[in-house]
Formats: structure tokens, C-alpha cells, sequence
């Protein structure tokens, strides 16, 4: 009998997370770390999205977003989990029944960050507490579907941060 756990979502496919935007001169991912889905680099004002994450076995997903102290660390940010709205997947919505549903908080110079979490069946658990700050998270009760992609729209300043995340199987 096997026993399952919890992985590391895989990296993102050759390109690193960065068709779509020039990524602070970033075009592959170093070292192809499994679970990184956005390396910590500074990354203008503007909108993010990672390449099309596949998913063959798990129910939902934890992303974690960390803003990094050390580089610029003052911008506002808000993350979430887009699906394929089509069959050419052209058009992407938010997985969360809501506009924009995720996790919004702000750089404070300091390490912060928050966690979502996509799983079915979802309530009370202890990252649902609040949307900033490194104690912070939201949790959407859905299944995470075959096709995903994480967007972070940053705004007001250059923001350092870093997505990464685990299947929860």
C-alpha cells in the first residue's frame, strides 16, 4: 500500500514563469527548483502570470507569496489562482467565484508575504485568519482543476517577491 503525500508543484515548463513579461531580465528559472513558481527578483508595476501549470492527481494547492527585504519591498500585491474560461485558453478567470479572489497585502520592508490555499471542503483552518502579512492566507473551497495559472499584479512600486507552492493531494 503507497502512501500519498503532498509535492511540489513543478517548475513551470522551460521559460521559468516569464512568457508574457520581461521578468528583471530573467528568462529561465535557476536551477529549476521544484515548487518555485515566481523566483525572488524585483519586478516593475504591472500584472504576472505564470505559464499553464498542469495538475493530474491533486484536489487543490498552497501558494505561498514572500516578499523579500532585501530587494525592493514596498509595492502592494495581489495574488491569485486563474483557470481557463475556454477551450483555446484565452481567457482566464479568477478561481474563487470573485473578482480578483486571492491575497492582497503590501511590502513592508520587512520579510511578509501570505499563503492561499485551494482545497474542497475548506473551513476554519488556521491561514484563513487574514489577507496580510506573514501570518496571513485565504482559503478557496473548490477543487483545483486540471489547468491553472498564478497572477500577481503588483502596484504603486518595483516589488521583490517569490511564488511558490505544494499540491495537496
Amino acid at each position: 500500500m503507497s502512501q500519498q503525500v503532498n509535492e511540489p508543484v513543478p517548475t513551470p515548463g522551460p521559460t521559468g514563469a516569464v512568457s508574457a513579461y520581461t521578468d528583471a531580465g530573467a528568462t529561465t528559472k535557476p536551477n529549476n527548483i521544484p515548487g518555485v513558481i515566481f523566483t525572488a527578483v524585483s519586478r516593475a508595476t504591472g500584472t504576472y502570470n505564470s505559464n499553464i501549470m498542469y495538475n493530474p492527481t491533486a484536489r487543490g494547492v498552497r501558494l505561498m507569496l514572500t516578499i523579500s527585504p532585501t530587494g525592493a519591498a514596498t509595492g502592494t500585491y495581489n495574488m491569485s489562482v486563474q483557470v481557463p474560461d475556454n477551450g483555446d485558453e484565452t481567457i482566464w478567470k479568477p478561481l474563487g467565484g470573485t473578482i480578483g479572489g486571492g491575497v492582497t497585502g503590501n511590502g513592508t520592508g520587512a520579510v511578509s508575504g501570505s499563503l492561499l490555499t485551494i482545497y474542497p471542503s475548506l473551513t476554519g483552518i488556521a491561514d484563513a485568519s487574514g489577507t496580510t502579512g506573514s501570518a496571513g492566507g485565504t482559503t478557496i473551497n473548490q477543487h483545483l482543476g486540471l489547468k491553472w495559472r498564478v497572477q500577481v499584479v503588483t502596484t504603486l512600486d518595483d516589488l521583490t517577491f517569490r511564488v511558490s507552492g505544494n499540491y495537496l493531494l
